[in-house]
């Protein structure tokens, strides 16, 4: 219940800061919607992984956007040797998506700073290990799913009228991690994002 406490102060909060603008959303590509590709470098169990994904956002006021995003593991993690004895190598697998908060720290500058927080869930399973780089797709045992909240800081450039570039760290935090011989903190880590912005 405090968890979601919380989840609801920080919307108040960024409800009211866009409330207080005084100048509308400017009629350009920096404060537009938008919808792009992510490639995400980040930590789980201590290894090195690699993410793929998806962003969307929508303009709420001039520093504020709302905005949803879905973020899938594509390199391979490797499982705890005893997570599922009987069933050889594994390897984890992680997929997570929510909404998200992002503030503009200075909205109608060419280079942007910006503020952002994901809400959502997310779901983990072991699948069997190929030995290549890349996952499979083989599930052993049952899937697990879990809380997630990740704050980070970005920096965005306007390198054209239809596409920005956007480099991004953040921390991912996770609750209620039930899956066998994973906990939370083997879930959590620091990321660095790669995203275009079109």
């Amino acid at each position: 219940m405090r968890k979601v406490s919380i989840v609801f102060m920080l919307l108040a909060f960024a409800v009211s800061v866009s409330a207080q603008e005084q100048n509308p959303a400017k009629d350009d590509m920096r404060n537009a919607s938008f919808f792009g590709p992510v490639v995400r470098f980040t930590s789980i169990r201590k290894q090195a992984g690699v993410m793929a994904g998806l962003r969307g956002s929508w303009p709420v006021g001039r520093s504020l956007a709302l905005g949803g995003a879905a973020y899938f593991l594509i390199s391979k993690v490797n499982a705890p040797e005893d997570a599922l004895p009987l069933e050889g190598p594994l390897d984890v697998d992680l997929t997570y998506l929510g909404f998200e908060l992002e503030y503009f720290l200075n909205p109608g500058s060419q280079t942007r700073f910006s503020l952002s927080a994901l809400f959502g869930g997310g779901a983990s399973r072991y699948v069997k290990d190929t030995g290549s780089f890349f996952r499979s797709n083989e599930q052993s045992g049952e899937t697990a799913f879990m809380f997630i909240v990740e704050p980070g800081g970005n920096v965005e450039w306007t390198v054209a009228k239809w596409l920005r570039l956007m480099a991004g760290v953040s921390y991912r935090l996770v609750s209620g991690t039930r899956q066998e011989k994973l906990t939370d903190r083997d879930l959590r880590g620091p990321s660095a994002t790669i995203a275009f912005k079109f």
